[in-house]
């Protein structure tokens, strides 16, 4: 499969022929003689449409099954969880309030302000204060949270 990549900086613009099949034919021959890095990187980091596309002639070139190439691209992906999806979250630190805050009277603040867009009864509304709560200190460090279902 051949790409055509268009690439450009502060001045120049280029477009570039790009063959992948190339690619992967020479980390393939890498592989054979001992290099695996290359092969495996791009296993690791292939989008799943490339890996389909490419995933046949890698077989071919190393002469393996079609069911080896996946097993070792799904060994590789676990070895490398850091490399998948997703990101590392960073929280900004929750500072306190600048002086004691009395509970009773600020969950009844936030139930009336609730209550303002949202058609509840006292208790339900106490639910959804208490789950706002708790959500807080799950974020300080409670491991376990109930669902708030609203039907």
């Amino acid at each position: 499969m051949t790409r055509i990549l268009t690439t450009f900086d502060d001045e120049n613009l280029e477009t570039v022929e790009y063959n992948h099949e190339q690619e992967i034919i020479s980390f393939c021959a890498a592989f054979r003689s001992g290099d695996k890095a290359p092969l495996n990187k791009w296993l690791t980091e292939a989008d799943e449409d490339d890996y389909q596309t490419h995933r046949k002639k890698i077989r071919t070139e190393l002469d393996w099954d079609i069911r080896a190439v996946d097993k070792k691209r799904k060994s590789l992906s676990r070895k490398t969880a850091e490399n998948t999806q997703g990101r590392a979250v960073q929280w900004e630190e929750t500072l306190p309030f600048g002086s004691k805050v009395e509970g009773a009277p600020l969950f009844s603040e936030i139930a009336q302000t609730i209550q303002t867009y949202v058609v509840l009864t006292s208790e339900q509304a106490n639910a959804v204060v208490g789950w706002a709560v708790m959500s807080w200190l799950h974020y300080e460090g409670l491991t376990k949270a109930p669902f708030l279902n609203i039907t």
